[in-house]
């Protein structure tokens, strides 16, 4: 589900996860009804969201049931009830007040999304993304949490040590990616010359980067990938860190890097400075 844009997500996305007995597991979590005013019910809330934001990012779906074989729960999506849809805004204000106030540090990025369809109303999808913030506390209980394939577990003192130590030097990676890749620009070291009197160099480093992991190039990403500026020409070749497209305007000619890990260098010349060619 997590690979669908969250705007994008409909009813029959949920039908089709509902056929295909989808689980909950390390990118979702089910729940019937909204957290309720309890202590336990925001702490479980809290768990949930940082539980996501610590490991890979993922969904929290409210209004959902699970299904059941033998009057056990089996993890899969079972009817769809939604979610009452009188005072949902100002149930969601809530959980964002909470989300704000019992977490460390705060979780950037999540977002909410009703999905229309329900029997008594719409489903409520919380996306989490993967934090650079990571590790977020529960305020309150001074508690870690993490997710696998079997959902949330706690994070005993060494995994705790390990996530802020890998918080601190993918940190550190992408700050040393971007400070070699500016010099190796000041040094016309690129894949194509691009020396002139200014230039506007922009930086896109992915989390996996970040974190030291490496991703080769599919066929997909070739065909997709373009430059950010309109030309009268462009194209795209191969090279050792992995796919630079080319392309010229008015006659300047500027790249964007496409390296092996992610992360996208684009440089560009045409700034429409006078005397500034």
């Amino acid at each position: 589900m997590r690979d669908i844009a969250l705007e994008n997500l409909n009813y029959e996305d949920f039908e089709a996860m509902r056929r295909d007995a989808v689980r909950e597991g390390r990118y979702l979590e089910y729940k019937r009804d909204l957290p309720g005013g309890t202590d336990s019910d925001k702490k479980e809330f809290l768990a949930d969201a940082s539980s996501f934001a610590n490991a890979g990012g993922g969904d929290v779906v409210w209004g959902v049931e699970e299904a059941q074989t033998d009057g056990k729960n089996t993890g899969a999506i079972g009817e769809l009830l939604g979610v009452p849809a009188q005072g949902l805004d100002q149930a969601k204000l809530r959980l964002e007040q909470i989300l704000r106030n019992g977490l460390d540090p705060r979780i950037p990025g999540a977002r909410f999304h009703e999905v229309d369809g329900g029997s008594q109303g719409p489903m409520l999808v919380l996306r989490i993304p993967r934090s650079w913030a990571s590790p977020h506390m529960i305020k309150d209980s001074g508690r870690f949490f993490s997710r696998n394939s079997a959902g949330k577990y706690p994070l005993d003192v060494r995994e705790l040590r390990a996530a802020f130590s890998d918080s601190l030097s993918g940190r550190e990676r992408a700050r040393k990616f971007r400070l070699e890749r500016l010099a190796r620009i000041v040094a016309d070291e690129t894949p194509m010359p691009t020396t002139g009197c200014a230039r506007l160099c922009m930086h896109i480093v992915p989390v996996g980067v970040a974190e030291g992991e490496r991703d080769v190039l599919s066929g997909a990403q070739v065909n997709d990938f373009e430059h950010m500026e309109g030309t009268e020409h462009r194209a795209h070749r191969h090279n050792l860190d992995g796919l630079v497209s080319v392309s010229t305007t008015e006659g300047d000619t500027d790249y964007a890097q496409l390296f092996r890990e992610g992360a996208i260098e684009s440089i560009t010349r045409n700034l429409g400075w006078p005397g500034c060619r």
